[in-house]
């Protein structure tokens, strides 16, 4: 199995949408109403 570390992934909408799943499968939490609600600004780097 490999990873691939990536970082600044809130122009990618694929990226975002694999982290939220890993969100989800992990914690039971989403963050995609939050994401596609525009409130993820410059300042927040996940």
């Amino acid at each position: 199995m490999e990873y691939t570390l990536k970082k600044n992934i809130k122009d990618s909408k694929t990226d975002f949408l694999a982290f939220n799943d890993l969100a989800v499968k992990v914690f039971g939490l989403s963050f995609e109403k939050w994401y596609d609600s525009g409130y993820w600004k410059d300042s927040k780097i996940f």
